[in-house]
This record gives C-alpha cells, sequence and structure tokens, in this order.
C-alpha cells in the first residue's frame, strides 16, 4: 500500500496550522514561510529515521525489532493517510503559542485613523458672525486693537423686516454649544469676508480670544463651523477682521512741526506712519509717542535736548529767542523733524497789532506767491512787497517765511 510521505503531510499540517493563526492574528506572511519550512525540514528527519529501520530488517531477513514506542509510532503513521505526522513539538507548541495569544490580544489600531465624534448638529444655524470687545462694541477692520484685548465672536441670525431690511437677532445662548470656532489670523485687513490668505491660530478655538503678542501687526478673524439639521456642514466667518495688532508702539515715517517760532506762541509736533498708499498719514492717539524737543544756535548746528520739554506742544519763552529747534518722535523706531526759527522776540502790544492786520490783510487778498525763474530770488521780498501794495502802514514789517507748500495752480497775476 501506498502512503503519502510524511514530509509532505507534515508541511501541510504546519502550513495549515500557521494560515488559521495568520487569519486570526495577522501574523506576517514571512513568519509563516519560515516557520512553514521548519516543519518541513523536521518531517523529512522523521521520514528518513522511520523508513531506515525496516530496510535494515530486510537486508537479514526477518523482521525488525524495534522499540515499542517507534513501531507503534510507525504503525499509527501506516494506518490512515488521513492523520499526518506530528511536527515537532517545539514548532507546534510556537505555532499554537502564536496563534492563540494573536487571537486573544487585537492588534492596536493606527493611531491616524482613529475616529472623531461627529459633532453636534446646530440648533440654530448662523447667519451672521461679528466680533466685539470685552466692553460689548463691535470690533471692525479699522478697531485697533493690543496684546491682552480679549475678543468675542457672537452669531446671529436675519429675518426681513416689514420694508424688505434685514433685521439681526442674536442666538440663543444655548445655541453655541453646536458650534466650532477657530480663530485665524493675516497680514491683510479683510472687510468682505475673503479670508484665503489667513492662517489658523494653534490652540484658538474657542468663542473668545485673548489677543497675544504674537498677534502684533497682524489681523484676527474667526470661523464658526456646525452641522445643519440635514446632516450638511456649514461654515461662518466673521463679517470683517480686526484692526491691525499693535503693541502701543507704530514704525513712524516723519516728524512734522507747526505753528509760529516766536516768542509766546506754541509750537506742535506730529508724527507720521506709512500708509497704503504710497503716503503718510498721521499717527493716531492708540500709537505710544515720546518726544523730546531740541534746540540749537544754527539750522545745521548741534542740537541738544531742552529739559523737560517732552510733550508734543512746547511754548516759546524768551530763553529761546533767537534758537532753532526741532523735535525727535520716538515709537518702535526714531524720526527727527526738520528745523523751524529762529525763534523771533514778542513785540509790542502795538507791533502785534500790526502784525496780526497784516496777516489778515494777506489771506482776505487771497495772495499766493508765484516765484518767476531768474527774477524772483526770495519769497520774503515778494511777500514784504505784496503787503506795501496793501497799504504802507505794512512797510515796516519784516517777513519771515518758515515753510512754503507748491499748489496745483499758480497766481496768474504772479506771472
Amino acid at each position: 500500500m501506498h502512503f503519502p510521505s510524511t514530509k509532505g503531510i507534515a508541511a501541510r499540517a504546519a502550513t495549515a496550522a500557521l494560515g488559521f493563526a495568520l487569519v486570526l492574528s495577522q501574523v506576517p506572511a514571512a513568519a509563516l514561510a519560515e516557520a512553514a519550512g521548519t516543519a518541513g525540514a523536521q518531517a523529512t528527519a522523521q521520514q528518513t529515521s522511520a523508513e531506515a529501520a525496516p530496510d535494515a530488517a530486510t537486508t537479514q531477513g526477518e523482521p525488525a525489532a524495534a522499540p515499542a514506542s517507534e513501531g507503534e509510532a510507525s504503525s499509527a503513521a501506516g494506518s490512515t493517510s488521513a492523520t499526518p505526522a506530528a511536527p515537532d513539538a517545539a514548532t507546534a507548541s510556537a505555532v499554537a503559542s502564536v496563534a492563540a495569544t494573536t487571537a486573544a490580544t487585537p492588534a492596536a489600531p493606527d493611531a491616524t485613523s482613529s475616529v472623531k465624534a461627529a459633532p453636534a448638529v446646530a440648533t440654530v444655524a448662523p447667519e451672521v458672525a461679528r466680533i466685539v470687545s470685552a466692553s460689548g462694541s463691535q470690533v471692525r477692520y479699522y478697531t485697533v486693537v493690543a496684546p491682552g484685548a480679549k475678543l468675542t465672536v457672537n452669531a446671529y441670525t436675519t429675518e426681513d423686516d416689514d420694508w424688505g431690511d434685514a433685521d439681526e437677532a442674536p442666538v440663543d445662548t444655548s445655541a453655541y454649544a453646536g458650534y466650532a470656532f477657530q480663530w485665524y489670523r493675516g497680514t491683510v485687513v479683510s472687510y468682505d469676508t475673503k479670508f484665503d490668505s489667513y492662517t489658523p491660530i494653534a490652540g484658538a478655538t474657542s468663542r473668545s480670544y485673548t489677543v497675544v503678542d504674537a498677534d502684533a501687526d497682524s489681523y484676527l478673524a474667526c470661523k464658526i463651523s456646525f452641522t445643519r439639521a440635514d446632516g450638511s456642514h456649514g461654515e461662518l466667518w466673521s463679517d470683517s477682521s480686526t484692526g491691525k495688532v499693535t503693541d502701543g508702539r507704530a514704525t513712524l515715517d516723519s516728524a512734522k512741526v507747526t505753528g509760529t517760532a516766536k516768542e509766546g506762541q506754541t509750537l506742535l509736533a506730529s508724527a507720521y506712519v506709512a500708509n497704503g498708499w504710497g503716503g503718510t498719514t498721521e499717527a493716531d492717539s492708540s500709537s505710544s509717542v515720546a518726544w523730546q524737543w531740541q534746540q540749537a544756535s544754527a539750522s545745521d548746528g548741534t542740537y541738544v535736548d531742552i529739559a523737560g520739554a517732552t510733550k508734543s506742544t512746547l511754548t516759546l519763552t524768551d530763553a529761546l529767542v533767537g534758537r532753532f529747534l526741532r523735535v525727535r518722535a520716538s515709537s518702535r523706531n526714531n524720526v527727527t523733524s526738520a528745523a523751524v526759527g529762529p525763534v523771533i522776540a514778542r513785540g509790542t502790544q502795538q507791533d502785534e497789532e500790526l502784525l496780526a492786520q497784516a496777516v489778515k490783510a494777506l489771506e482776505s487778498s487771497g495772495y499766493a506767491p508765484s516765484p518767476v525763474y531768474g527774477t524772483d530770488a526770495n519769497v520774503n521780498d515778494m511777500v514784504h512787497a505784496r503787503l506795501v501794495s496793501l497799504g504802507e502802514k505794512y512797510a515796516d514789517v519784516q517777513v519771515a517765511t518758515q515753510s512754503v507748500e507748491t499748489t496745483a495752480t499758480s497766481d496768474p497775476s504772479q506771472r
């Protein structure tokens, strides 16, 4: 009778066992192949041992006297082809251990494939979102905010009134539980809900947000996300960004002094910042600017600080008569104005009255100097000549031009 090869039976049995373990425990295919090869090698050794004993007995002409345990094992192996030879005990034990252990311990899921709970369905779908300050006032694209300020986004629904205008109504406080919030930071102001260039602020996922130093020179906005009753996803941005976040300091472009450099008069200093149109705009009151007035004996001389003169205004005393003045403005950077002066002394009451009349006469006449190249060399002389033409009493008035502004059109009579 022909018996199937015990080597093939053992290998197939080991493979089947490991295949079963693979299904249960997801053992890698490489491990299955390695274990199957080990079982096949052990089965080959067993077959060689079993066939060697009968061949020796036949050669001597009598049955082999094999030990009882080996004879019983050979008889059991030959009695049925359905019972393959058992693999090595150590291998079988290892296979069983792998199958039992992996079947009892499911593989850990991939951390990136964790399933997030679906957001709660919003009881009210918001239609308008607005950012407000801690005091409740609305924060718009022109509102300057500073680090430390607390911002909150409010949601509203709309309904047309009898005239077709949309009336806004704030959602109930309980509705916010169905919303998700994300605050964003951008480098450009937005007042029409265009926030493509804005980036989310890490961790800023609450309805309220406290401005931090890292937000300086940026604009802030908030997006509300929610799930509608039909399961669709909704998003709503704040109706505008905030104004630029500033730490109270400004990057100054220039400084300017206005007023009359005369004893008893008051000069005013102003600081300017660059705007988005290629020009300058006066720094607003939210900007922290420090002032220091300086004086010198000549317009291009060495300037020294005037003790205590640290406000935006300077009242001129007799100690400053004959001196040239300028102001230094400091914020995020320092800028210095052009010099004015020299400061002239105050005249008598009669002289002051005459001077006031001369100024009024010039303003009433609408006079604007229009120097002619090659003819007019001094604006002061031109103004003095005009005064004399308005009245001989102004002949002794001295004219000192402090600044000149160019107009779009000149006075035709001066050509």
